[in-house]
């Protein structure tokens, strides 16, 4: 008995494709020697490990009817099917598999399930299912619920997609797999199967950490490749055209950050819709959901990261900096647990270790952890005069220059009432921008930033960075200097 063979139809080309068995194969080639026999079995001598899983989806007496195998971009989700298929032809057991596209015509999908035996157990194997909108329905209402009792269909998708299939019953036939990175062992075995020398592996697993698509791209680089240099094609690769046309700071943020969320963005990126940028993060397919916030899957935030400190590692720093203080800000506000999230601003893992052991020890003020932050960045913190002023109380009263409440709650305030309170705020500020300034055009131009990003309430940084014709990190580098030279200033007169 041998395993059945579909024949693919016009549709099913366009819905992926449907793999010839061996005796289509061995007519096409007349004796059985194939291009199409020569990769397959390359492509089955190279996969290493996930024995579990294959085991588990190729055995009858599991009663899931559906699987659910999800895992990050380049995990091996398409290996794992291909091997999937492969051993279930070699154990004469009816498969039929589908790569699926954005456009895919969703009739090959209940063509390929009337094709399969309805008398003996088969396997449906789909692929690329975040791609396909509205395919789970389908499957619900269309195709699964009079296909033969034996067939098992395994949804492969980045995404977990159990809620869709939590209705109606359907949970009672479901399995989830998440398929993670390889361990040390199956990772070091990729890297001796692909002809890596002992001697580059500990770099290179280092790198990958475990991803089976980075360690086939370090060990396909000729020399076995330098792990720096394949940033840029394993990002190209694991997001392919997911996260072009973003603001590249909110990548930045991103790239730095494990987790973040709307007001996070808005406050280290003025001008930026926070909440709009959020759900544009929560809509890729390499984000993953992180309690309340949103952050990009590891290996693709980390190759980002490195393409960021390539291109330009004076951005980056100049993002830790911006970070570090909202954060610092929040956590002086009270929002302590911040503290966590600040360490992340620290641009060595090594710094990060032991910052994060003070922290976690309870032994540091927001302000320490905020100072030992900068001197990783190589940045003084900012000095505190006798009555505890410094850049960020001044930032804070700027952005706060339109909100009475906040604002009454300055440092800077005088007097009995909040509205009495605020209003000396606006005075001191709006009095000291008039000091703080020469007449040089640089210093007008510092002066004209403040005013019509903080003071005015019909412009805003945006507005307010076109009207005086400069790019968005122009705009914020004189914003950070002017208002470093106003609270100097500020200090200097309340000593």
């Amino acid at each position: 008995m041998t395993a059945t063979a579909l024949r693919p139809t016009p549709s099913r080309r366009r819905a992926g494709h449907v793999r010839p068995g061996p005796a289509q194969t061995a007519a096409r080639s007349g004796d059985g020697a194939s291009l199409h026999d020569l990769r397959e079995r390359r492509d089955a001598a190279r996969f290493v490990g996930r024995e579990p899983e294959l085991a588990r989806l190729l055995d009858p007496a599991d009663d899931a009817s559906i699987v659910l195998l999800h895992g990050p971009a380049g995990v091996g989700k398409s290996a794992l099917l291909r091997r999937l298929e492969q051993r279930a032809r070699d154990a004469a057991r009816p498969v039929a598999r589908l790569d699926l596209g954005a456009d895919d015509d969703l009739t090959a999908v209940a063509d390929a399930v009337a094709a399969l035996p309805a008398d003996r157990p088969s396997l449906l194997l789909l692929d690329a299912t975040d791609h396909v909108a509205h395919l789970h329905g389908h499957l619900q209402r269309r195709v699964l619920p009079d296909a033969p009792a034996g067939l098992r269909v395994v949804l492969a998708a980045r995404r977990d997609p159990s809620p869709r299939w939590s209705t109606e019953g359907w949970d009672a036939l479901v399995a989830r797999i998440a398929l993670e990175p390889l361990d040390r062992t199956d990772a070091e075995a990729l890297l001796v199967q692909r002809g890596v020398p002992a001697a580059r592996h500990d770099r290179l697993l280092r790198w990958s950490r475990g991803l089976p698509l980075a360690l086939v791209l370090a060990a396909d680089a000729e020399h076995g490749g330098a792990p720096g240099g394949l940033a840029q094609e394993l990002l190209r690769r694991l997001a392919g055209d997911e996260l072009a046309g973003a603001d590249p700071d909110l990548l930045a943020v991103t790239a730095i950050l494990p987790a973040v969320d709307g007001r996070l963005l808005a406050g280290v990126l003025p001008g930026l819709d926070g909440a709009a940028a959020e759900a544009w993060l929560r809509e890729r397919t390499v984000s993953r959901e992180l309690g309340t916030r949103v952050g990009l899957h590891d290996h693709v935030r980390a190759a980002l990261a490195a393409e960021l400190r390539r291109r330009v590692p004076l951005q980056e720093r100049a993002l830790r900096r911006a970070i570090a203080d909202h954060l610092h800000q929040r956590a002086t506000l009270g929002e302590p647990w911040l503290l966590d999230d600040l360490v992340e601003a620290v641009p060595t893992a090594e710094e990060r270790v032991g910052l994060r052991a003070i922290v976690a020890a309870g032994a540091a003020r927001p302000a320490d952890v905020h100072a030992r932050v900068l001197a990783t960045l190589g940045v003084e913190a900012p000095a505190e005069d006798r009555d505890g002023l410094c850049v960020a109380v001044v930032r804070d009263a700027l952005r706060a220059f339109h909100d009475p409440l906040t604002l009454a709650a300055s440092p800077l305030a005088r007097g009995a009432g909040p509205d009495e309170r605020a209003a000396s705020v606006r005075r001191r500020l709006a009095a000291g921008i008039e000091r703080a300034f020469g007449a040089t055009p640089d210093e007008q131009l510092q002066r004209a930033v403040l005013e019509r990003g903080y003071l005015d309430a019909d412009r805003g940084h945006g507005p307010a960075a076109r009207e005086l014709h400069l790019s968005r990190s122009a705009y914020f580098r004189r914003l950070a200097t002017a208002t470093e030279r106003l609270a100097l200033l500020l200090g200097q007169e309340r000593a």
